[in-house]
């Protein structure tokens, strides 16, 4: 039970933000309760820092080199003459013994900055000066990608600044001119809307693809900044369906920045109403275990489908892919497990044009092998038996 739960945990993780956006400057820096920003030199490279102050003394933050845009995560607290006591953090599995982490001590300057010296075990230190950093907010002209980025954090947006995404590839999607984007920094990926849609609904449609790189890149420097670049982190973005009505994609997360002593794989499905760029949950294409309503909106309702779907759904695939089904059926050597119930507890679903494509919980996620099977598809013409509660949405 405590390996589900890890897993869980992770998932969470992945999906989550690693740290709050920035706050206003007020009041004096020792006073700081909000995130806020200082650039200046570590010795002589130049840095940026991020940190919060909270009001019982406890300081957390994050600094970058910006030569190297690498994060690296502080905690400590702030003594009753306002000097503050920090010690660089990174994830115990990629502690090495008998080394301790460096140690930063701060103490407020009349400028609103910091003074003080960044100091290592064995003896090396160095001088740390910093002074506040303001923000400037982007202009209209700005790419849409750093415009997104500085609305969510100022400190990641400056760690992008001059490595902004950039367009690697054009296509065409179902009839759709779309644009493939990636960040040079983490190798996040995703895509812009270029034809199709209104203009009001690409705007939303493109802000949502544009949010989805960079909580990849969230992903990514969270994961540099816990193992101290030693750990592995990747995702792939994936676009499976373009309609008139719906727009359907997958984030596919490899990593081995985790406390459970492997590997996490894990594949996420996002399923977006076109005309609002409102999340669809199943119930809104596909019955399950509750009597279909009239409601013409999902937000805030829960995607879990319920034990008589997760039944319903076994049987409908043992009738279809049966050998799959069968605990006998190896994939790359590993039994899979896919005709067990609790394969698919907290499963995740997109849309193609086959059909609802949907992919196993955590335990089968726990196996690289077995965390994306390419056969689970329920066909549209079932699915039209079976119908959500958003009838006004045209299936494929």
């Amino acid at each position: 039970m405590t390996f589900f739960v890890n897993l869980i945990r992770v998932t969470v993780f992945f999906i989550s933000m690693a740290v709050a956006t920035q706050g206003a400057h007020a009041g004096t820096v020792a006073d700081q309760t909000e995130s806020q920003l200082f650039t200046g030199k570590l010795g002589d490279r130049p840095i940026v820092l991020e940190l919060s102050i909270k009001t019982d003394g406890d300081v957390r933050g994050r600094y970058f080199y910006r030569r190297y845009r690498r994060d690296r995560e502080v905690s400590g607290e702030r003594h009753a003459d306002g000097q503050l006591v920090l010690k660089e953090e990174v994830s115990t599995n990629y502690l090495i013994d008998d080394v301790e982490l460096p140690t930063l001590t701060l103490r407020p300057t009349p400028e609103q900055g910091w003074r003080g010296e960044w100091r290592t075990s064995s003896g090396e230190k160095a001088e740390v000066m910093l002074y506040p950093l303001n923000v400037a907010m982007p202009m209209a002209q700005s790419p849409a990608f750093m415009q997104n980025l500085y609305r969510h954090s100022h400190y990641d947006y400056v760690r992008s600044q001059g490595m902004e995404p950039r367009l690697i590839n054009k296509t065409t999607v179902n009839g759709y001119d779309v644009e493939e984007w990636q960040d040079p920094i983490s190798g996040a990926q995703t895509v812009q809307l270029v034809s199709g849609y209104t203009p009001e609904q690409r705007d939303q449609l493109n802000d949502n693809l544009i949010a989805v790189l960079w909580e990849q890149a969230e992903i990514f420097h969270r994961c540099a900044m816990i193992s101290n670049s030693m750990g592995y982190s990747a995702t792939a973005f994936s676009l499976r369906l373009l309609s008139p009505a719906v727009i359907s994609y997958t984030v596919e997360r490899m990593s081995t920045c985790s406390d459970i002593g492997q590997g996490v794989f894990a594949m996420s499905g996002i399923t977006l109403r076109s005309r609002d760029a409102k999340p669809l949950v199943l119930k809104d294409i596909l019955w399950d275990a509750q009597s279909p309503s009239s409601s013409a909106t999902s937000q805030g309702d829960s995607d879990s489908p319920g034990d008589e779907f997760t039944q319903w759904l076994l049987e409908q695939f043992n009738a279809r892919y049966p050998t799959q089904m069968n605990d006998a059926f190896l994939v790359d050597g590993e039994a899979c497990q896919y005709g067990d119930a609790e394969s698919w507890e907290l499963m995740e679903w997109y849309l193609t044009p086959e059909g609802v494509h949907f992919l196993p919980g955590p335990f089968v996620s726990a196996k690289p092998e077995c965390y994306k099977p390419d056969w689970s598809v329920l066909p549209w013409e079932v699915v039209k038996q079976h119908p959500g509660r958003l009838k006004d949405i045209p299936l494929p």
